[in-house]
């Protein structure tokens, strides 16, 4: 269906043509972004204050968000280590697609500050040390995004 004569199509002023970029080497394409993934430094910002500042601390609400079997209750002590916020990433992982964005608030809940990041667009995302944790449990580990949303999954 051509829509070069229709008045009410939108993109009619931004003329496309459709460009062929060849076969995508999903191998090679993933090999890149973890070895691009394993240069970038680690960043710990304490981002527990909610507000612009990222060097002051406040106390972070740690009540869970929703009563979902796959979340089980950590307390957040401040104890906890990159493996283990890696292993309950893994544990969520189980029960299918874990939503990087998603998955980064209820870090910041369960576990703290110390184990997200903000983003340059202000979404939260998981530090690297936790990211390479979590590789190390599950080296077949599948990122991805749709719609500009990244996730993780297992292989099928």
């Amino acid at each position: 269906m051509s829509t070069e004569n229709d008045p009410d199509d939108p993109f009619k002023d931004f003329p496309l043509e459709p460009v062929d970029l060849g076969p995508i080497d999903l191998e090679l394409a993933e090999k890149m972004l973890d070895d691009a993934i394993k240069d970038l430094p680690d960043l710990d910002l304490d981002l527990s204050s909610g507000g612009d500042s990222a060097t002051t601390s406040s106390p972070v609400d740690t009540s869970p968000v929703d009563d979902s079997p796959s979340t089980a209750p950590v307390a957040n002590t401040g104890n906890h280590t990159p493996q283990e916020v890696a292993e309950w990433i893994y544990d969520e992982l189980q029960t299918g697609d874990v939503y990087v964005n998603e998955v980064a608030g209820r870090i910041l809940e369960l576990f703290g500050a110390d184990f997200v990041d903000e983003t340059t667009t202000g979404n939260l995302t998981v530090i690297r040390k936790v990211i390479t944790a979590l590789r190390k449990i599950c080296p077949d580990l599948i990122y991805e995004k749709e719609f500009g949303e990244g996730y993780w999954r297992l292989p099928s």
